[in-house]
């Protein structure tokens, strides 16, 4: 028999797979009806793949883009800096809705 921690590493490359419609990260959810628990460090790293996946930062880079070309948040500024913060400040969002 495997040790617990194996199994659970096989079963969480299966997940990072998972994505809906094929691009959106869709990691937290398992099909193994009696999954293996998972430790710590895999729970954090599981997470940072969640958090930094690249449709994260695409989805945070056309909602920054939507704001400046609406002219929200006018404190932010325009141009390429303002973009820049805007897009800073939905990555935050992101990081703090995921948690």
């Amino acid at each position: 028999m495997r040790p617990v921690d194996v199994i659970a590493a096989r079963q969480i490359k299966a997940e990072e797979r998972q994505r809906v419609f094929g691009v959106m990260p869709n990691f937290y959810v398992s099909y193994v009806f009696d999954a293996a628990p998972l430790t710590a460090k895999q729970k954090f790293t599981l997470s940072l793949h969640d958090t930094f996946d690249p449709f994260n930062f695409a989805l945070a880079a056309a909602g920054a883009g939507i704001d400046q070309a609406n002219r929200t948040f006018p404190g932010y500024g325009f141009g390429a800096q303002g973009y820049g913060k805007r897009v800073a400040a939905r990555m935050a969002t992101f990081l703090r809705t995921a948690s």
